[in-house]
C-alpha cells in the first residue's frame, strides 16, 4: 500500500490541535512592559534572532530526531496494544467470568 502525501494534505499538522497549548512566537515567550522598553534595533534583532533560531533548530532536531522517534514510538504503541489485546482482556475477561462463581460460593459459605 503506498501512501502519498503532498504539501496541500499535511497543511494542517494538527488536526486535532494535540498541541495547541504550545505558544512559541516571541511576543508569547518575550513581552517588555509600556514602562521599560529596550532600543528598537535590540528588540528587531532579538525577535529576528529568536525566530531564526527557533526555525533552524526545530528543522534540524526534527531532521536527527523524528523518524527515529516514529519508529520506537511504534514499537512502544505495538507491545502496548499486543500486551493489551492477548494478556490484558483476556485476564479481565477470564476474571469477570470467575467473579460470580465466586462470589455465590462465599455467601454459601458464610450461612
Amino acid at each position: 500500500m503506498m501512501i502519498e502525501k503532498t504539501f496541500e494534505d499535511s497543511h494542517d499538522r494538527d488536526p486535532n490541535k494535540l498541541n495547541s497549548h504550545l505558544n512559541v512566537s516571541f511576543e508569547d515567550v518575550i513581552g517588555e512592559p509600556s514602562t521599560t522598553h529596550s532600543f528598537d534595533k535590540v528588540w528587531v534583532c532579538s525577535t529576528a534572532l529568536f525566530e531564526i533560531s527557533k526555525y533552524l533548530i526545530y528543522k534540524v532536531l526534527t531532521l536527527v530526531l523524528a523518524v527515529p522517534l516514529a519508529f520506537l514510538l511504534a514499537l512502544v504503541f505495538v507491545v502496548f496494544s499486543c500486551i493489551h489485546i492477548w494478556i490484558v482482556m483476556p485476564f479481565v475477561k477470564s476474571c469477570l467470568m470467575v467473579f460470580p462463581s465466586v462470589k455465590k460460593i462465599w455467601k454459601g459459605h458464610d450461612r
